[in-house]
């Protein structure tokens, strides 16, 4: 009779198709990582968007309820000689200020974080309904208060309420040459 020898260098599992199963189970595993990575990096993105990107979009989403303001002040400019004495002018134009349709921008330029929301806020319950925050691009120094064409006596009006929390606020017509300072009818920048 003639034996029968087995290699031994063969290895026997007892198990078909071990190796196929372990294969797909790797590109389980590494699929569910790739889609925990993926939600991370979507999540990272909205909150970039959410808080970053989109500030200048406030405009549509009002941060607090609207309050009852009086809708209407008028605004006489005060007019004493040098000599100390007051003298009887002519009547001055009376300039009426329309708080609810005023269009504000209040744009943190360099000021603490938070700033131009606060002051924002600020100004929604003195009235002004249009108001909307933001950021500048480059840094300022100072609180400006800049007016477009036919707006200087708003932004003074403005600035009774503005001198409150920043007492060296000063009032500017727009510069042209800076974009920020003209894109409503009253800029208000928070600078540094």
């Amino acid at each position: 009779m003639s034996e029968a020898t087995i290699p031994t260098n063969t290895k026997t599992t007892g198990q078909p198709g071990k190796k196929g199963r372990d294969s797909v189970l790797g590109w389980l595993i590494l699929l569910f990582v790739g889609l925990f990575f993926l939600g991370i990096f979507a999540f990272l993105f909205y909150l970039g968007h959410r808080f970053f990107w989109s500030k200048g979009d406030q405009d549509a989403r009002s941060s607090i309820a609207v309050l009852s303001s009086e809708e209407t002040v008028a605004l006489v400019p005060a007019t004493e000689p040098a000599g100390g004495t007051p003298q009887p002018s002519p009547a001055p134009p009376i300039v009426a200020v329309d708080k609810k349709t005023l269009a504000v921008s209040v744009l943190n330029g360099g000021g603490a974080k938070g700033s131009a929301g606060v002051l924002a806020d600020i100004l929604k319950k003195e009235g002004y309904e249009k108001t909307a925050v933001g950021n500048t691009v480059g840094n300022f120094t100072g609180v400006t208060i800049y007016y477009s064409n036919g707006n200087e006596a708003a932004a003074e009006l403005l600035k009774a309420v503005v001198v409150k929390k920043y007492p060296e606020a000063k009032v500017l017509p727009a510069d042209p040459k800076q974009s920020e300072t003209n894109t409503k009818d009253i800029v208000i920048i928070l600078g540094a």
